[in-house]
């Protein structure tokens, strides 16, 4: 039996996409660990199909990742993008699949910010941002 997501909103504006039965305070932020979560592959963020024009859109998500590497929620932190590129970052990091932080030398729950960039020539930049 597959585990569901949903997209739900927090605020109006705000989306958030999480997998069912999340719980927000179960997760370390990337400074608390001793060693952050890493991808495993990689996360294809194609421009979205029949959107108009090659504008730069960028966003930034805090992406909560489990301690088995899968990704259970991800939660709009700032955003200058069209709701189809929203839609289309949070989809593609919840099917990314992640070598889960450690503290102790034991995988934990962590949650990580990242800067996702749409650039005008089509090309996408993601960076993990400080340790916030």
């Amino acid at each position: 039996m597959g585990a569901s997501a949903a997209v739900s909103s927090e605020s109006a504006e705000i989306p958030v996409a999480q997998l069912a039965g999340f719980n927000l305070q179960d997760y370390l932020p990337r400074r608390a660990v001793d060693e952050g979560p890493r991808v495993q592959g990689q996360v294809n963020l194609p421009w979205p199909e029949g959107f108009p024009g090659r504008q730069m859109h960028k966003g930034r998500f805090r992406v909560y990742i489990d301690e088995h590497g899968r990704v259970r929620r991800v939660a709009v932190e700032a955003l200058e993008m069209a709701p189809p590129f929203v839609e289309l970052t949070q989809q593609a990091f919840l099917q990314a699949h992640f070598e889960p932080g450690k503290l102790g030398g034991m995988p934990v729950r962590t949650w990580i910010l990242i800067e996702v960039v749409y650039e005008d020539s089509g090309v996408v930049f993601t960076q993990v941002l400080s340790e916030q």
